[in-house]
């Protein structure tokens, strides 16, 4: 049974489960095997799927931070379209509202250029999110986690759109995090 949704997290799930909710067998970034899997970037690169998810997220994330965020992002590839629907949404807030900017954390430096593992973050001046389209385990943010207090950084929080409820909550309160889910598994119950 799900729960009762408020209007526009309602709008959301109907999306992923329209777009974005496929069943058969598959083998997860977490090494699992599961029933399911959220294609979450048939729902994020949606127009509508895009401004809900950047909208809910910006209000899930001041209300878990305290404050607003300052930076939003996470491990590529995953988050960075969950990034980008959160700048863009605080983009269509006007140019008076606080700004978020975005960034990501790349899996490996690439060796040239800047040769950065972190784009993006330019100062340590308000809250930084790590985004997740769906999470698991929780190891995809906590590489992002890791690669950015290795840099100095403090994440105030971890957010994703779907938390499939196999343990990532767990395993970011061991690293004194907080998980935030703007929908979870059950929702999606037959």
């Amino acid at each position: 049974m799900t729960r009762d949704l408020d209007p526009r997290r309602q709008q959301l799930r109907d999306l992923i489960d329209q777009r974005s909710l496929r069943r058969g067998d598959f083998k997860l970034a977490s090494g699992q095997a599961s029933g399911f899997f959220f294609d979450m970037k048939q729902t994020v690169l949606h127009p509508r799927g895009a401004r809900l998810c950047g909208e809910l997220l910006i209000e899930a994330l001041t209300a878990a931070c305290g404050a607003r965020p300052r930076y939003v992002g996470g491990l590529e590839t995953g988050a960075i379209p969950v990034m980008s629907a959160v700048v863009l949404a605080c983009a269509y807030e006007g140019e008076d509202a606080p700004p978020i900017d975005g960034f990501f954390v790349r899996k490996q430096a690439k060796g040239t250029g800047t040769n950065v593992l972190i784009d993006g973050i330019v100062a340590d001046d308000g809250p930084i999110a790590v985004l997740e389209d769906v999470t698991t385990t929780g190891g995809s943010a906590l590489r992002a986690v890791e690669a950015l207090r290795g840099a100095g950084h403090r994440v105030a929080v971890v957010a994703t759109i779907v938390d499939r409820l196999a343990g990532a909550a767990d395993a970011l309160r061991e690293h004194e995090l907080e998980l935030v889910s703007l929908l979870d598994r059950d929702d999606f119950a037959a």
